[in-house]
C-alpha cells in the first residue's frame, strides 16, 4: 500500500507507505520517484485529469503493458501483480493516489470479489483521501528541476543514470517512441 501526491508534472511525493514484502519499494525513491513514474500507467491518468474513484492499473495501462519499457525496467522488480488506485483531488490541485495491489506474497491478482468491495468503497475512501489531504502542497526539493520542461528532465536523467547525452531532437524522437510504444 502506498500514497503518492502528483503535482501537475513534478516529482510525486510518497505520503505514506505500507509493505510485507520489502521488495516492493526497494526502487521506489532511486528510481520511480526521480524519474520513472514519467511511463507509470497511473501518472498518465494523473496527466490526462482522471476522473476521482478506484481504477485498476491493467484498466488504464496500455493493451501489451507487460512488453513496455517501464514494466521491464522498474515494474517488474516490484514484484506486484494486480494493483488498484484510488484517485482524489485536493483544493490545492494535487492528485492523491492510494496504490493497493497484490505481490508476490500472495501470488496471485485481486478476485472479482475483492475488486467489487472495493468499488462498494470508492466514494468514502476517495472523500477521505481529499478531506486528509485537502490543504497539502509538495515540499520544495533540494535539487529542484520539476520546473524544466518535461524533455529537459528527461535528457538529464539519461546523462545522470545513463551517462547517456541526448540533443533535444533526440530526446523529443525517443520520447515519442516510449509514449507510442507504452499506448500501443
Amino acid at each position: 500500500f502506498i500514497v503518492l501526491a502528483y503535482r501537475n508534472e513534478a516529482n510525486p511525493a510518497v505520503l505514506y507507505r505500507e509493505f510485507k514484502d520489502s521488495i516492493v519499494f526497494e526502487a521506489m525513491d532511486s528510481e520511480y520517484i526521480t524519474g520513472n513514474y514519467l511511463l507509470d500507467p497511473f501518472y498518465e491518468a494523473h496527466m490526462r485529469g482522471v476522473s476521482g474513484g478506484l481504477h485498476r492499473l491493467f484498466d488504464v495501462a496500455p493493451d501489451r503493458f507487460r512488453q513496455t519499457s517501464y514494466f521491464k525496467i522498474y515494474y517488474e522488480k516490484t514484484t506486484l501483480i494486480d494493483e488498484v488506485a484510488a484517485f482524489a483531488r485536493t483544493d490545492t490541485g494535487v492528485t492523491i493516489t492510494a496504490c493497493m495491489a497484490t505481490d508476490r506474497t500472495s501470488g496471485r491478482m485481486f478476485t472479482k470479489a475483492q475488486f467489487a468491495a472495493l468499488n462498494r468503497h470508492a466514494a468514502v475512501i476517495t472523500s477521505l483521501m481529499a478531506v486528509n489531504w485537502r490543504q497539502y502542497l509538495p515540499a520544495p526539493v533540494a535539487v529542484d528541476n520539476t520546473n524544466l520542461p518535461l524533455l529537459d528532465r528527461l535528457r538529464e536523467r539519461l546523462a545522470q543514470v545513463k551517462n547517456i547525452r541526448l540533443s533535444r531532437r533526440q530526446a523529443e524522437v525517443a520520447y515519442g517512441d516510449i509514449v507510442g510504444v507504452a499506448r500501443a
